[in-house]
């Protein structure tokens, strides 16, 4: 968003020439992002606090756990808070990577949310039932699969489906997978659509996990 504000202002001051880097803007997203973390952080704790929102723990668990009781959860809200805040500030959002990202995330924070939310709202360390926790996370994968399927369709195609196998040389040998007719081809298609999921899937679990590394560095600034 922030992009398409500041940029046009270079004709003015050449300083804005800068917001076209992609380079500055991860840099100004990542301070973004600790900024939101150190301002609504102890905000969001204490809020949680005085609403009695707190961890659920099973009683016949080890007896060191149950020190965890009625510590604040659904920290959740603030790793989606820090991360999809800065990447809708500063990223281009005429891509279409970025709302791919952005409603992945949000969709895996959806279910997480209804998880903590059942176990608050029941008392019990019971949040969703197993299958419907991961029949959420197929649905938001399959998603991925179909909005990258429709991105490799498109001319020139803006998401490439090969698959890559490193050899034992220095060379690669890379397998296209082709378009067919009948039963071998539908078969080929869904193939190529999980693994287009799985490979976007992967780069976002990677993301999330160093999104929520750095919010545990944060908080424990905090504690």
């Amino acid at each position: 968003m922030l992009l398409y504000l500041l940029y046009p202002l270079h004709t003015y001051a050449t300083i804005f020439n800068v917001t076209r880097y992609i380079t500055f803007r991860t840099a100004a997203a990542s301070l973004t992002a600790l900024a939101l973390s150190l301002v609504l952080g102890p905000w969001m704790i204490r809020k949680l606090r005085d609403f009695q929102i707190g961890q659920v723990i099973r009683l016949e668990g080890p007896q060191s756990h149950r020190a965890k009781a009625g510590t604040p959860t659904m920290g959740g809200l603030l790793i989606l808070t820090a991360a999809v805040v800065p990447t809708l500030l500063w990223a281009d959002l005429s891509s279409p990577y970025i709302w791919i990202a952005v409603l992945a995330t949000v969709g895996f924070g959806i279910v997480g949310f209804l998880d903590d939310y059942l176990k608050i709202t029941r008392r019990s360390h019971h949040g969703l039932i197993p299958r419907y926790k991961m029949l959420g996370q197929i649905i938001v994968a399959l998603g991925v699969g179909f909005a990258v399927l429709l991105l490799s369709r498109e001319n020139p195609p803006l998401y490439s489906t090969r698959l890559i196998f490193p050899q034992k040389s220095n060379t690669s040998s890379a397998v296209s997978i082709a378009k067919s007719s009948g039963s071998r081809g539908r078969r080929w298609r869904r193939l190529r659509m999980i693994v287009s999921a799985s490979n976007m899937a992967s780069r976002i679990s990677g993301s999330v996990r160093a999104l929520t590394a750095n919010a545990s560095i944060t908080r424990g600034g905090l504690t």
